[in-house]
Formats: structure tokens, sequence, C-alpha cells
């Protein structure tokens, strides 16, 4: 058991070596942990990525990582959010600040908007996107397609412009 503590406290030390270096977002790097906490692990992914996180509530659990090739920086806000989800939160970014909500209440918080012709879509992260319907009834296409959305999504149509407004991952 105290093996077990100086091991997890020498796996968190190790990791924050990582905090210190200036890493780009398409290099690459090397973690591994056991045992992590996981606001812990938030605070680390904040300060490598540069990024502030809010968090309104306290996110209890530990989680392991172990890595079989070298992973880019910018998976491991992907990896944070996998890690929040299975919590049932996420995050959400507004004018640059991450922030943790509950996954059921994230389309009430302002996901970043897109439309069709949006090539830059966030990974990972709830967004808001308007789908021009061309050549049928928006309302027709969305019953058809209200399945295939998880059910933390909102989906809206608007007849005056033939769009569906969708708000999922």
């Amino acid at each position: 058991m105290r093996l077990n503590k100086i091991l997890n406290a020498f796996v968190i030390y190790f990791f924050s070596i990582f905090l210190s270096i200036n890493i780009f977002a398409n290099e690459q790097i090397n973690i591994n942990f056991k045992n992590l906490e996981i606001e812990e692990f938030a605070k680390d992914v904040a300060q490598i990525l540069n990024k502030n996180i809010l968090f309104n509530t306290k996110i209890k659990g530990k989680i392991d990582f172990k890595q079989n090739k070298p992973i880019y920086i910018d998976d491991l806000l992907g990896i944070l959010i996998y890690t929040l989800e299975s919590k049932g939160y996420t995050i959400i970014e507004n004018k640059g600040i991450l922030r943790v909500i509950r996954l059921s209440d994230a389309a009430k918080y302002n996901p970043e908007v897109y439309n069709n012709n949006s090539t830059t879509i966030k990974k990972h992260q709830m967004v808001t996107e308007v789908f021009n319907v061309r050549y049928s009834n928006v309302d027709y296409i969305s019953s058809k397609i209200r399945h295939l959305i998880s059910k933390s999504a909102k989906l809206v149509t608007d007849k005056e412009s033939n769009a569906i407004v969708l708000t999922d991952f």
C-alpha cells in the first residue's frame, strides 16, 4: 500500500515534468499514469495546452492511462473529455475558457455554432451545427435522423429556412 502511494506520487511528479517543457500542439508526448485524480489530470492538461479550465463542481475519481505509442498534444483534451464523460460531464469552450459541465446540460451552454460549410469543427466537443436541407422537407429529414443522435443532443427544425439545427458531439 505504501509502495503504491510512492509510485503514484512518482507518476504525478513524472507527468508534471512535461509541464515545464514548451510543447507545440502537433508534437507528440509519452504519458502513462495510474490512479491519478481526475482533477489533477485536468490541471495538468490545462497547463500543457495553456488553456483555462473552469470546474463548478468537484469530480471524484481516479484514472489510469497506458500508452503504447506517443500521442499528439491535441489528443490530451480528447482524453480528458472521454474521462469526464464517464463521470457524466463534458467540456464546452466559450471565449477561450474550457468549462466543465454536466453532460445532460451541455446543449444549454452555447456550444460553438458551425454551418455545413465549416471545415474546422473541433473534435470531441459538443457543437451546434446548422444543416441546410435541399430538395426535401426539413421535418421529414429530421424524423429520419432523430434516432441517430445522442441522448444529450438537441435537434430543432426551421421551416422558413428549411434547416436543421443540431447540437451534439
